[in-house]
């Protein structure tokens, strides 16, 4: 299945049931008596729910996912503009097919607790800068720097303006002193944009191939120190 055509039955009311560890089924509504449209994998799932484009249904304990919202206001890509490409779901990340790295790194990794921590590391991420940039103390996600790699984060002003937010610039900060500056860049390349493997490979003057292991270990890191954090995306900050 393409991913057009299963991102518009989900905007239609469709819905994911989760039928086992690595299989989901697509149904037309939240209405599961109706007989299922097809069965998705779940490294597809999690490369959704990664990029925000899937949420839990209130109650299901992420059984059930839907279409987010928050999808509608995707971070556009930062050479055109517009929504990432989309890539067909059922072919490898080998392929001749457009597929940013984030998208590779998930769908090539086979241990299904590993890629499910580190797509909701990207997810997490994701959220926690959505957040910092909505607090009023960021000027606008400036694409052009982050390829750049001088991208200048203006939630990271002062101390007084961390604890006016939710948590996620108290967060963002231990991140920022855990990474270094070469894999802030490389985090932001992955997360916040539609990147390719060779794309972020030029940006960075490294290799193909090298680009792959960097991306994988980068997202371990995230996500260890997102396991480590005393909040999440989305509850309050212990500081406020």
């Amino acid at each position: 299945m393409r991913r057009e055509r299963l991102e518009r039955l989900l905007r239609d009311g469709g819905c994911l049931a989760a039928v086992s560890v690595g299989e989901w089924s697509l149904y037309r509504s939240r209405d599961r008596r109706r007989r299922k449209i097809a069965s998705i994998g779940s490294p597809v799932v999690e490369v959704m729910r990664a990029e925000g484009a899937l949420a839990p249904v209130p109650g299901t304990e992420s059984e059930l996912l839907v279409w987010s919202r928050r999808a509608e206001t995707f971070m556009p890509s930062p050479t055109t503009g517009l929504k990432p490409s989309l890539p067909r779901l059922d072919e490898a990340p080998s392929g001749q097919v457009r597929c940013s790295l984030l998208t590779r790194t998930l769908l090539r990794t086979s241990d299904h607790a590993l890629r499910r921590r580190l797509a909701l590391a990207a997810l997490n991420w994701r959220q926690d800068m959505s957040e910092s940039e909505a607090s009023g103390l960021g000027h606008g996600m400036n694409w052009s720097a982050i390829l750049a790699g001088t991208r200048i984060d203006a939630s990271f002003v002062s101390r007084a303006n961390y604890v006016r937010m939710s948590g996620a610039a108290d967060r963002l900060a231990v991140i920022r002193k855990a990474l270094s500056k070469q894999e802030l860049r490389l985090l932001d390349l992955m997360i916040l944009t539609d990147a390719t493997r060779h794309a972020i490979a030029q940006s960075l003057g490294e290799s193909d191939s090298k680009i792959d292991k960097s991306g994988l270990r980068v997202l371990k890191q995230l996500s260890d120190l997102y396991a480590c954090a005393t909040t999440l995306p989305g509850q309050a900050s212990p500081f406020v």
